[in-house]
C-alpha cells in the first residue's frame, strides 16, 4: 500500500519510495510473480490484469472466474410501480441490477440477451453531477444521491449489507456517504486506503471529481493511491477498455430523482456552493480560472468531463 508523504522535503529527500520496491528494484532476481487469484471474477480481473499486471493475472479455478453477484429478489425487473421508476425510457438502475439485460452494441444494433456487464462505469456528464466545497475539502452531492439508491435497491433486491463495500478516494465524500447510509450498520464506507485488504461481493466507487474547470485535484494525479501505477495514462487505457467492452452506462438528465421510492430525506441538504452564495463569499471550485481541456479523439469525444479528467492530469 502506497503511504502518501506530503512534506516536499521528504519527497526529495525519496521517503517517498517504500523500503519493498527498493529491495525489489535493487534484487529483481529475488522477486517471484504470484500470478493465481482467488479473489475476482474474470471479468474484473481483466481490469487489474490490463491496467497494472501485463496480463500476467490468472484465476485460480474456473469457479473463481465465473463468480458473479446473485440478486435473490430482482425488485427492479418486470413492470415497476411509478413510484418506483420514473425513466422515460430503459431504467439505467435496472440495468445495474439485471443477471441478464439486453445489451446495445456501438453500431446502435441490439444482440441476444447477454450477462450484464460485472464492472460497470457510470458516466454522470449529462446529468450533470458537479463536485463542490465544504471549506478545502471536497464533495459530490449528486454522486452520493446515485450511490444511496444503487445501494439501497441492492438491498431492497436481497443483497446483504456486509456483502457491500462503498469507496471513495475523498474523506469528505465518506462522511456524506456515511451520513446518508448511517442507518444502515453493515456497510463499510471507506478510503482507498482503508478498504486494502477487504473482500465484498459489490464495490460502489464515488470518484466525486467532475467540474467544468478540469479541476481533478492531487489526489487524482497521485496514481499510486488509485492503483499502483504512477502513470498520467491509466485512466485513459482504463475508459478505452470499458468502452471496447460495453461496460459504460451513460446516465440520462435527471437520472437522480428518476426512483422516488430510492430518495432519501437527507439528501434535501443544501449543496455548500448554495451556502456559499448565500453568505457572500466566493468560494468553492467557481472562483478557479477556466481552464480549457484539450479535445481528446474516440472514446472521449462527445464526454467533456471524461476529458477534463484526463486532461488535467498532464
Amino acid at each position: 500500500m502506497h503511504i502518501q508523504v506530503r512534506n516536499p522535503a521528504a519527497r526529495k529527500g525519496g521517503l517517498e519510495t517504500s523500503l519493498f520496491r527498493r529491495l525489489s528494484e535493487a534484487h529483481p532476481h529475488a522477486v517471484v510473480d504470484l500470478t493465481s487469484q482467488y479473489r475476482m471474477n474474470e471479468d474484473i480481473m481483466l481490469l487489474s490484469n490490463k491496467l497494472i499486471y501485463g496480463d500476467r493475472l490468472r484465476c485460480g479455478s474456473e469457479e473463481v472466474a465465473k463468480r458473479t453477484l446473485v440478486v435473490p429478489n430482482e425488485c427492479m425487473s418486470g413492470t415497476l410501480d411509478p413510484g418506483m421508476c420514473l425513466c422515460e425510457e430503459s431504467c439505467w438502475l435496472r440495468y445495474l441490477l439485471s443477471e441478464r439485460s439486453v445489451h446495445p452494441m456501438r453500431c446502435g444494433k441490439l444482440i441476444d440477451l447477454i450477462y450484464s456487464p460485472l464492472a460497470v462505469f457510470v458516466d454522470t456528464d449529462h446529468l450533470p453531477a458537479h463536485d463542490s466545497r465544504v471549506g478545502d475539502l471536497v464533495q459530490n452531492d449528486v454522486e452520493a444521491k446515485l450511490a444511496y439508491q444503487i445501494t439501497e435497491a441492492f438491498l431492497k433486491s436481497g443483497v446483504q449489507e456486509d456483502q457491500i463495500g462503498i469507496m471513495s478516494l475523498y474523506r469528505q465524500q465518506i462522511k456524506l456517504l456515511s451520513h446518508l447510509l448511517q442507518d444502515r450498520k453493515d456497510i463499510e464506507i471507506l478510503t482507498a486506503d482503508r478498504s486494502q485488504g477487504r473482500d465484498k461481493d459489490c464495490i460502489i466507487i464515488s470518484m466525486v471529481r467532475s467540474n467544468d474547470q478540469g479541476q481533478i485535484g492531487d489526489l487524482l494525479k497521485d496514481w499510486r493511491r488509485v492503483n499502483t501505477l504512477n502513470s498520467t495514462q491509466l485512466l485513459s487505457v482504463f475508459l478505452a477498455l470499458m468502452d471496447e467492452r460495453g461496460w459504460i452506462l451513460t446516465l440520462p438528465a435527471n437520472a437522480d430523482v428518476k426512483h422516488p421510492a430510492l430518495q432519501n430525506q437527507r439528501c434535501g441538504i443544501r449543496s455548500p456552493t448554495k451556502r456559499s452564495k448565500e453568505n457572500g463569499s466566493v468560494g468553492g471550485i467557481n472562483a478557479l480560472p477556466p481552464k480549457k481541456p484539450r479535445v481528446e479523439e474516440g472514446i472521449l469525444k462527445g464526454r467533456p468531463i471524461l476529458q477534463d479528467l484526463v486532461n488535467g492530469g498532464r
